[in-house]
C-alpha cells in the first residue's frame, strides 16, 4: 500500500505518523514529498496523525493506493486552559512552570491516597513513602526538591481556593482539575507560602441538564515488596554452634538438644516456630466504592458524592477472639461532598460547598510500630506459641523481647477515629460591564476536626515458672503469661 498525505491546500506534509490500527509494530512516516509505503492486510484501518492536525482513519479494502488530506485542528494544544494563581489562562499565555495533571491517569493507580500516585506521573515531583501501614501509607512529596530549611518543606495546597493540609483526604473521583505551580513566577502571588511550590485542585460542580449518576467499585490485592526469609530452628541452632566454634567457644546446643529441636519431643523448651508464617498474611485486599450524582437547571446546579475506602491489614488474627474484637491493622474511610452553584443574577454566582471525611484505623493493643522489630528479634526456638499448660509466653526466656504472636493478637486492640468537616461559601461577581475580565471573588470557610480513640488492653498475669512449663530457671525469675480464657 502506498499513497500521499497533503493538507487542504494540496501541500505535502512531511513526517506524518501512519500506523495500522490495533496492530502492534506496523508503522511508517511520510517522506519529504508526503509519500509513504506500508504493508497492510485488507479490511484493516490506517491511522494518520500529525501535531496540529486532526487524526484521519482510512479503511483499507482491496485498493493499493490511498491519498489522504489532513485538516488543521481547531483546538490546538496551545489553546488548552491552565489553572494558575490568577485564574484560568490559555497555555499560550503562561510563561511560568505550570503542569496540568491528567486526573484520569491518577485514577488508574489502585491506592487510597492521591500522594502515592504523584511520583512518576507529575514532572518535577519527588515523593517518599515511609510506611505501608493502612491509614499511614501516605507519601511526603516535594516540588523541585526542598527549597526551605528549618521551616515547612511541603507544598502549599489549595482546594477550591481554600488552604488544606493534606490532599489525601480528598476523594480522587471528586477532582476536576489538578495543577502544579513550580517556579517563582507562577507562585509569586502566594508569597512565602508558595516557596515550595503550589498545588491547585478544583472539585467537580454540577452542570445544567438531566440528572447524571455515576457509580464505581474497585478492588485490588496488595502484597509486600519484599519480606526476609527466616531460618528454621535446626538451622538457627547449627549456625549458633558454628559461630561459637569459630571463636574457640563451646557449643550452645548439645547433640541431644538438637535432636529435641528436630523431633519436637519437647516443644515447651525446644520449640521450632515459623513466626513470619504465624503472624503475617501473604497479602491483603483493598476496596474502593464511589457514587455521585449531578445535574440542575439554568438557575441552580448541584454535585453530590459519597465514597468508601477500605485497606485491610496483613496481620493474622486469633480466630477465638474474632467475635469480640479485631486486632488486624485495618483502615476505613468514608468521604462525602456537596457543591451547589446558584445564579443570583446574570452576573452573580453563589457557590456553597460542604465536604468531609470519617476515618477509622485499627491496630493491635500494644500498637503495630514495634511488631516488626519483635519479629526480627525473635528466632524460631525463642519460645513456643503456647505452653503445654495452655498459657501463652509473653517474653523470651533469655531476655525481654516480646512474643510476636502475643504482641499482634493477645494484647487487645486500638481504634482511632478522625472526623473532619469542611464548609465554604464563595461569591463571584462579574464586572464585565465595567472592564472585560474584571471579577470580584469573596470566600468564607469554616472547618472543624475532632479525634478520639478507644484503647482496650488485655491484662497480663505474672507468675513464677513451674515444672508445668518445664523451665529450668533461677528461683528469682518471674514470667508473665496471658491465659487464653
Amino acid at each position: 500500500m502506498n499513497g500521499q498525505v497533503t493538507d487542504i491546500k494540496g501541500e505535502p506534509i512531511i513526517g506524518v505518523n501512519i500506523i495500522v490500527k490495533d496492530v502492534v509494530g506496523l508503522g511508517t512516516i511520510t517522506d519529504i514529498n508526503g509519500k509513504f509505503t506500508i504493508k497492510v492486510e485488507p479490511y484493516h484501518r490506517l491511522l494518520f496523525s500529525y501535531v496540529g492536525y486532526d487524526n484521519v482513519e482510512v479503511l483499507i479494502k482491496e485498493q493499493r493506493t490511498v491519498d489522504v488530506k489532513m485538516k488543521e485542528s481547531e483546538a490546538s494544544v496551545l489553546d488548552e486552559v491552565v489553572v494558575t494563581g490568577m485564574g484560568s489562562q490559555k497555555k499560550l499565555t503562561v510563561t511560568g512552570a505550570v503542569t496540568n495533571v491528567d486526573v484520569a491517569e491518577l485514577k488508574r493507580y489502585p491506592t487510597s491516597n492521591i500522594s502515592n500516585a504523584l511520583a512518576g506521573n507529575v514532572p518535577g515531583i519527588m515523593a517518599q513513602q515511609t510506611s505501608g501501614q493502612p491509614g499511614k501509607s501516605t507519601s511526603e512529596f516535594w516540588i523541585r526538591g526542598i527549597s526551605t530549611f528549618g521551616a515547612g518543606t511541603s507544598a502549599y495546597i489549595l482546594v477550591d481556593g481554600f488552604e488544606r493540609d493534606n490532599l489525601d483526604e480528598i476523594n480522587i473521583e471528586d477532582i476536576q482539575t489538578f495543577t502544579v505551580l513550580k517556579d517563582a513566577s507562577a507562585t509569586a502571588i502566594y508569597g512565602s507560602k508558595g516557596a515550595n511550590g503550589v498545588v491547585l485542585i478544583t472539585t467537580k460542580h454540577g452542570k445544567a441538564g438531566k440528572v447524571r449518576i455515576d457509580a464505581k467499585v474497585e478492588t485490588s490485592y496488595n502484597t509486600r515488596t519484599i519480606t526476609p526469609e527466616f531460618v528454621d530452628g535446626m538451622t538457627y541452632a547449627n549456625l549458633v554452634n558454628e559461630a561459637q566454634m569459630t571463636r574457640n567457644l563451646g557449643r550452645v546446643y548439645q547433640p541431644e538438644e538438637l535432636d529435641l529441636i528436630r523431633t519436637q519431643m519437647d516443644p515447651d523448651f525446644y520449640p521450632d516456630v515459623d513466626w513470619k508464617d504465624l503472624i503475617l498474611k501473604d497479602g491483603a485486599w483493598s476496596y474502593r466504592a464511589n457514587l455521585n450524582l449531578s445535574g440542575g437547571g439554568s438557575t441552580a446546579r448541584y454535585y453530590v458524592s459519597a465514597s468508601y475506602v477500605e485497606d485491610q491489614g496483613m496481620y493474622k488474627t486469633d480466630e477465638t477472639l474474632r467475635k469480640d474484637y479485631d486486632t488486624n491493622a485495618n483502615y476505613k474511610r468514608w468521604n462525602y461532598r456537596m457543591n451547589v452553584d446558584i445564579d443570583l443574577t446574570k452576573s452573580t454566582v453563589l457557590k456553597v460547598g460542604v465536604s468531609g471525611s470519617l476515618g477509622k484505623r485499627n491496630s493491635p493493643g500494644l500498637g503495630d510500630n514495634d511488631l516488626w522489630g519483635e519479629l526480627f528479634g525473635y528466632n524460631a526456638i525463642s519460645s513456643p506459641v503456647y505452653y503445654s499448660n495452655g498459657y501463652v509466653p509473653i517474653s523470651h526466656r533469655d531476655d525481654n523481647k516480646l512474643n510476636p504472636w502475643v504482641s499482634s493478637t493477645q494484647t487487645g486492640y486500638n481504634e482511632e477515629w478522625e472526623n473532619k468537616l469542611q464548609s465554604n461559601v464563595t461569591l463571584e461577581q462579574n464586572f464585565d460591564m465595567i472592564t472585560k475580565g474584571l471579577k470580584f471573588v469573596g470566600r468564607f470557610g469554616y472547618d472543624t476536626e475532632n479525634k478520639n480513640s478507644i484503647n482496650r488492653r488485655r491484662r497480663q498475669i505474672c507468675t513464677r515458672p513451674t515444672d508445668a512449663t518445664k523451665r529450668q530457671v533461677q528461683s528469682s525469675s518471674i514470667r508473665c503469661e496471658t491465659p487464653m480464657t
